[in-house]
């Protein structure tokens, strides 16, 4: 979703995708763990395909229309399939899921609390989890075969691998390769690669969108980051993703985005680092080895920094919240 009401879905996102749930400031979210939701929907002990979806905001229900072909073909004996609901209006959900029959558990998630059991953000999300509770694959619907191969494979363990346990679908960069190559025009400035922008210390790299309310926040509280973090040698760069120049140019002019900013009206860049939502936080070390990919949380940037910079726990704060969202 490029904004709180328009949803656009495509395999890889300019902008935010739509969350799971909007964030109700008069209301807590219930604090859910993924082994009682295992419990709750009696899938303890299976292999479990669960959807995180939104009937208005996903790519034509492709996801779900995919697992209720599987469960009509029997041709993935040993995993069970579940769809996680996140539209608020229960009884148009109901009706929609009524025609559709789709042939396994539907459970309603009008909180968000089951998304962020599995953190889960945007929809379609699909997750795979093994039988030992272990959450196994986090991402788009990962087809037929490949879901064919992983479930085989987790049917087949004896044993809970612990941390330890291998997780499938895993996309492994050369983020030396990639600083060096991605070379995009700065707004104020001429094109540079991103190695260019790597300190003494290390780097931080927000990827962003103009439209995404999430992002918004993001870069609001970037000032206040990348200040504290330039203090400690790491500096920073924002890049802007999937905009036309026309709407960059002036969007960044009216800001501080307290960092150089890039941009790339192709989804070039956005493809080749696989960022699926907007704002996506990445901190490398100096050595271009990528140490923090996530949320632009920044208490959980703010740890990744300190570890990195081999420095105690609490050494480094921010006077900034951040977001889950995107």
């Amino acid at each position: 979703m490029k904004s709180a009401l328009t949803c656009v879905m495509v395999v890889l996102l300019t902008g935010c995708r739509h969350k799971m749930s909007e964030p109700d400031p008069t209301r807590e979210t219930k604090h859910l763990s993924r082994l009682e939701f295992l419990r709750r929907n009696e899938l303890v002990g299976r292999v479990v395909l669960v959807e995180f979806g939104s009937i208005g905001c996903e790519p034509r229900g492709e996801g779900l229309e995919a697992m209720m072909r599987l469960v009509r073909q029997k041709t993935t004996p040993g995993l069970t399939f579940c769809r996680v609901e996140a539209e608020k209006d229960r009884a148009a959900a109901e009706e929609y899921f009524a025609q559709k029959s789709p042939g396994f558990a539907v459970v309603y998630d009008e909180d968000g609390s089951a998304a962020k059991a599995f953190d889960v953000t945007a929809p379609a999300t699909f997750v795979l989890v093994g039988k030992f509770g272990r959450v196994r694959y986090r991402g788009d619907y990962p087809g037929a075969g490949a879901l064919a191969h992983w479930t085989e494979c987790l049917v087949s363990e004896t044993s809970d691998s612990g941390a330890d346990a291998e997780v499938f679908g895993v996309v492994k960069f050369d983020t030396v390769k990639l600083l060096e190559e991605t070379k995009l025009p700065e707004v104020a400035g001429p094109s540079k690669s991103l190695a260019d922008y790597v300190g003494r210390r290390g780097l931080l790299v927000v990827f962003t969108d103009t439209e995404c309310p999430w992002a918004g926040k993001a870069l609001g509280e970037m000032p206040t980051v990348c200040e504290t973090l330039l203090d400690r040698g790491i500096p920073s760069v924002v890049v802007n993703i999937g905009d036309e120049e026309a709407v960059v140019l002036p969007f960044y002019a009216k800001r501080n985005a307290g960092a150089p900013v890039l941009y790339d009206a192709t989804r070039k860049t956005q493809t080749r680092w696989n960022v699926r939502v907007a704002p996506t936080v990445m901190l490398f070390a100096r050595t271009g080895k990528l140490v923090y990919r996530g949320n632009a949380v920044w208490s959980r940037l703010a740890r990744a920094a300190e570890e990195l910079l081999n420095v105690k726990t609490g050494a480094i704060s921010f006077d900034a919240e951040g977001t889950e969202y995107g």
